[in-house]
């Protein structure tokens, strides 16, 4: 990754919604069943598996918002975005 983005500094931003609403939307997007229990089983497992909250710079929800508005808000955090 770092040679496709060359930075001096990396930010991880970590896009969460609670899983139920994970697993609801893996069941109305994904017509394969395979992929409907690999994603579901990667959804239950996340709260393990995540990474370490010492390597995330901020979190910002997904959950019952537009998409336009979580890139807003990320970008405000990221200080790319100044006008509100």
């Amino acid at each position: 990754m770092m040679g496709a983005a060359p930075a001096k500094r990396t930010t991880i931003c970590e896009v969460v919604a609670p899983a139920s609403e994970s697993r609801q939307r893996i069941a109305l997007r994904e017509q394969d069943e395979a992929v409907q229990q690999r994603l579901t089983a990667y959804v239950d497992g996340y709260p393990i598996n995540r990474t370490s909250e010492e390597h995330v710079d901020f979190t910002v929800s997904n959950f019952n918002r537009p998409v336009e508005e979580v890139a807003r808000e990320v970008m405000k955090k990221l200080g790319w975005l100044t006008l509100a």
